[in-house]
């Protein structure tokens, strides 16, 4: 890898926080907002709040169990299924995409090829899960999803890919 995809990484950062800084964005931004004071979860007295104010409250644990309690999933499936929300899906359709160059999806290319990934994957949808089990070791796959999951297990495709967004 030359530099990694740590500049997508941060353009994207950019280019996402340019985008929410829109009117657009600055619409749906209130339209979530909604969502989350109908979810109970907004402010000071919110939900939320009121979970890590428990004695030993780990963070992600309990923004977890109060999401699925109040159901916000939904609210916000339903928020970005709103009237407001097709502008500002475009705006960061576009900017996600023009934070990659043509260098960039190369260098992500040649990373999954070198992997060997859609030759495995090819065979995984074909269902030929014998013939993904002689080349990469192991029991033959039941399932597609689990061709696909021991194919990136093995290929170590998830560190792989870390280590492309992470270069320094």
């Amino acid at each position: 890898m030359t530099g990694g995809l740590k500049d997508v990484k941060e353009r994207l950062k950019e280019y996402m926080r340019e985008a929410w800084a829109t009117r657009e964005g600055a619409v749906m931004s209130t339209v979530l907002e909604g969502a989350a004071k109908e979810a109970g979860i907004a402010g000071e007295e919110g939900k939320y709040a009121a979970a890590m104010r428990k004695p030993g409250a780990v963070p992600a644990e309990e923004y977890g169990k109060v999401a699925r309690d109040v159901g916000l999933r939904e609210k916000y499936a339903s928020a970005w299924e709103s009237p407001e929300a097709p502008d500002l899906k475009a705006t960061l359709r576009e900017r996600a995409l023009g934070s990659w160059t043509i260098s960039d999806r190369e260098e992500l290319e040649a990373l999954i090829k070198r992997l060997d990934i859609p030759r495995l994957y090819k065979l995984c949808m074909q269902g030929k899960f014998d013939e993904v089990a002689a080349i990469i070791g192991g029991p033959a796959p039941r399932t597609g999803q689990e061709c696909f999951a021991r194919v990136a297990e093995v290929k170590k495709l998830g560190e792989e890919m870390r280590a492309a967004w992470e270069v320094e």
